[in-house]
């Protein structure tokens, strides 16, 4: 071989490992159409108590996510949690979805805004007067003509404190209608 068809093959090797690269580069710095927030019910919590908090999505018009069950195509919205020693996170407690129209297919999701909902219990042997970060790890896939993966890594401060539960006044009427929308028995 010369050097001439020897510097055609590296440069094809070259190229054929970067454009992957650059792909996935490129899929990474898409820009998401949806915001994530962390919001919950309480300022204060107490050990051995237990409350709400609620993953916020709010999608951009005409995008969605997808139910825990999302029908004949989608992912459904997953929490990872990273909590301090002693707290603990239910299930993700769904609101009902919405069937979203993209026949043939039957599909299941939400537009707009929605809270998913998870319980957050405190063991009784967690040490007061501490301020504690529980963080979440949101994973979902948002679709409008196409889909595209999302995710954002959100979290939330609180007191603990050996006294009453505070509410978070800012965020009840929130959490009131979040409930509302739950299946009975949730």
């Amino acid at each position: 071989m010369t050097s001439k068809q020897n510097g055609l093959i590296i440069f094809s090797l070259i190229t054929l490992f970067l454009i992957p690269y650059s792909l996935f580069a490129q899929w990474d710095q898409q820009e998401s159409h949806v915001d994530a927030q962390l919001l919950s019910e309480v300022k204060i919590v107490q050990p051995g108590g237990s409350f709400w908090v609620a993953v916020q999505l709010q999608m951009q018009d005409g995008w969605h996510t997808y139910w825990r069950n999302p029908g004949d195509s989608g992912l459904e919205t997953t929490i990872d949690w990273e909590l301090p020693e002693g707290f603990s996170a239910s299930e993700i407690n769904w609101p009902y979805p919405e069937r979203i129209a993209e026949p043939p297919m039957v599909i299941y999701g939400y537009h707009d805004t929605i809270y998913l909902l998870t319980k957050i219990s405190v063991n009784k042997d967690v040490a007061a007067d501490q301020s504690v970060f529980l963080k979440a790890k949101i994973s979902w896939l948002e679709c409008e003509a196409v889909c595209i993966p999302g995710g954002a890594e959100i979290e939330v401060g609180l007191e603990v404190k050996n006294e009453r539960m505070q509410i978070n006044e800012k965020y009840t009427e929130i959490f009131a209608n979040a409930h509302a929308l739950l299946p009975i028995g949730s």
